[in-house]
Order: C-alpha cells, then structure tokens, then sequence
C-alpha cells in the first residue's frame, strides 16, 4: 500500500517545477503532551523524516511522508495506578495537502498515522493514533526549508487505560533534493 502511495506521487509530481519539489529529509524535534484519566506526560522526542511532494496546479501541494523517532526525554510523567504514557518509539505516515501562500512559504495540513510503543510499568505495547495537524513552512535556501506545525494525535482505547489524546508542537528542518 504504501508503495503505491509513492509510485502515484513520483508519476504525479514527474512534472512539477518549484522550490518545493521532490525528495526531502530531515530531522524533527516534537514536544509532546499526553494525556487520559489522571495519567499525564510531557517530554521532547527526536524523529527523522523523509517525504516527497510537489505542486499539483502550481499553487497546490501535494506529498508523503514517514517519519521515525526514538525515546522520548521526559519533562513531566505523572502515571496514573496503572500506567504511565512515555513513548519508547514511535514511527507513522501521513499525507500532506498544502497551498502555496507565495513564492517562499506554504501553509498545509497533515493527515496521517501514528504508532506508538508505551511502556510503564503495566503497560508495554504499540498502539496506532489518527494524526491531523496544521503547519507552515518556508525556504531559506536553495534546497533547505524550515517547518513549524502543531498536531493532534487521537489513540485507540487501551486496556485498563482509556483513549489517550496528544498533542505534538514539532520544529523541522528539511534538505531538498
């Protein structure tokens, strides 16, 4: 499936001739804040991102993304009687609409998927959550962007817990290729 999903945006975006246009990779920092009945956590975590897009009708985007993080460092964990909500890992893939507000900066929105494996104490798995977020981002150099954007990330009921909600304020920086 997702191979499909890349092979229909490389035919797609074959043509598109922009600033934001083709392969792009990059690190991105996210401060997360969790929650779900009297359990609560906040904490940074790293991730990488790889992605490809390009305009579709010279003012439309249009891209992919994955995007991998490792262990979250914690800034605040207060577990409720069962369970925390530190991630160890987390990975995903989203869809990326966006709209060109001028030559430089693009407002988009993202739509996606992610995994998260949390582990406490009583609770040590991988749970999926629907991703939607908005965002900007502007070119700085010929192949370098910058991005901010804040999501909201909804997970499937845990046992014994609930359905945690996130929300995520993450920084990336992007290389064009």
């Amino acid at each position: 499936m997702v191979k499909n999903v890349w092979v229909a945006l490389v035919l797609l975006m074959s043509g598109a001739t922009s600033a934001y246009a083709g392969f792009y990779a990059g690190p991105l920092l996210s401060f997360e804040s969790l929650s779900v009945n009297g359990a609560s956590y906040q904490g940074f975590m790293p991730r990488l991102m790889l992605g490809y897009g390009g305009f579709v009708r010279e003012a439309f985007f249009l891209g992919a993304e994955m995007e991998a993080g490792t262990t979250s460092i914690p800034i605040n964990n207060h577990p409720n009687s069962y369970a925390g909500l530190k991630t160890s890992y987390s990975y995903g893939i989203s869809l990326v609409p966006g709209l060109a507000l001028d030559e430089y900066l693009m407002g988009y929105v993202r739509l996606g998927v992610l995994f998260s494996h949390f582990s406490s104490a009583n609770l040590n798995a991988t749970h999926s959550g629907f991703q939607r977020g908005l965002g900007l981002e502007t070119k700085f150099a010929e192949n370098w962007s910058v991005r901010g954007e804040v999501d909201y990330v909804s997970y499937a009921s845990f046992a014994n817990v609930g359905s945690p909600a996130a929300f995520q304020y993450v920084l990336g920086l992007n290389y064009w290729f």
